[in-house]
């Protein structure tokens, strides 16, 4: 072999081997060369809606983007409470294939966020506008501050109505009701701790049959001149329920001792000592007093202490089946005292502060 060749090959290699070595790339820690290139040892992985920041993984923040009149409240899309105004039309919401109809009631000059929600229900045959007349619950409301939704019932027979599991009916009410509670909830970011419902007659039942039903919704009940469907009563398992009940011991409509006068789908109900007995023992009370708040009307209070749990009772002697008002006579009775103010003074005891 040429020697000169020999010596051009040996000067080959050693400029290739010093170009090899004279800039070698070093990876750093936690890094690995491969093909030419430092690459992570172990990757790290984010889920979807995360992004890799700093080698750890932090949560993208996604622009919100709200329908016209909603506006961003924390990571929700609520109505913009500075456009609502309270008006005398009922409102629409769709459930079950039907356009259900409801009042609603807001009071100005409060924070609507976490604002408590009183639900009002009319008895057979009425309206939502009736009970909202004579309950007078705006005006309670305007004072301590709670929303206040008057739902409508539809006609069954051609009479409104809320379905308590008659075999008559078949419209969904306890659906439609849970709903529109829903509804309100998300759209003003209502109080979903707060929320209470009452109603006259139908409207008693319904309250019954909606604790019973959905309890995680509410915070305590109150019927007037309403009791317990059949329905309702057949239920093994009630939850713990603040209860409060306002009746005349002559109350022909709904009488005390469960003797239902009707005969129809309503089924056969227990007398109120029963109904209420049953809710004493679900609730553990183990306290009981008794006040005179007029001298028609007693309240008999049934207490678990430890539990703040109360099935409270107002009986009025000789009244009939109407909603209680002081100086407004049922029977020739004046029960001495206003249902409204009542069953929010029981209400607002179990109000809990919301975050």
């Amino acid at each position: 072999m040429n020697k000169t060749f020999i010596v051009f090959m040996i000067f080959l290699l050693a400029l290739l081997t010093s170009c090899k070595t004279q800039n070698p790339i070093i990876c750093d820690i936690g890094f690995v060369l491969e093909n030419g290139e430092c690459v992570e040892e172990n990757p790290v992985v984010c889920d979807d809606d995360y992004e890799l920041i700093a080698g750890e993984c932090e949560e993208i923040e996604l622009e919100i983007e709200c329908e016209e009149d909603y506006v961003i409240s924390g990571d929700k899309c609520i109505y913009d409470i500075s456009l609502y105004e309270n008006s005398n039309d009922l409102q629409s919401l769709d459930h079950d294939g039907k356009t259900r109809k409801y009042l609603l009631y807001i009071p100005e000059g409060y924070d609507v966020k976490n604002m408590p929600l009183v639900m009002v229900l009319h008895g057979y045959t009425g309206t939502a506008y009736g009970i909202r007349t004579y309950s007078n619950f705006n005006s309670v409301a305007d004072r301590d501050g709670f929303a206040v939704v008057y739902p409508q019932g539809l006609r069954l027979a051609g009479a409104t109505h809320f379905n308590v599991g008659l075999d008559s009916s078949d419209v969904d009410d306890v659906g439609f009701l849970s709903t529109l509670i829903d509804h309100l909830q998300d759209k003003f970011l209502l109080s979903e701790e707060n929320t209470f419902i009452t109603g006259m007659s139908n409207g008693g039942y319904m309250s019954y049959t909606m604790v019973i039903d959905y309890p995680d919704y509410f915070k305590a009940m109150a019927s007037v001149g309403g009791v317990i469907s059949y329905h309702s009563w057949q239920v093994e398992t009630y939850q713990q329920m603040n209860i409060l009940q306002i009746h005349g011991t002559k109350d022909y409509v709904v009488p005390i001792d469960g003797s239902w006068p009707y005969d129809n789908a309503w089924g056969d109900v227990p007398g109120l000592d029963v109904l209420l007995g049953r809710w004493k023992t679900v609730n553990g009370t183990t306290t009981n007093t008794t006040e005179t708040i007029s001298e028609s009307t007693i309240l008999y209070k049934y207490t678990n202490p430890e539990s703040n749990l109360h099935v409270w009772y107002y009986e009025i002697d000789g009244y009939g089946h109407a909603w209680p008002i002081n100086r407004q006579q049922s029977q020739g009775v004046d029960p001495g005292f206003h249902a409204t103010e009542a069953i929010w003074d029981f209400f607002s005891q179990f109000i809990e502060e919301s975050e």
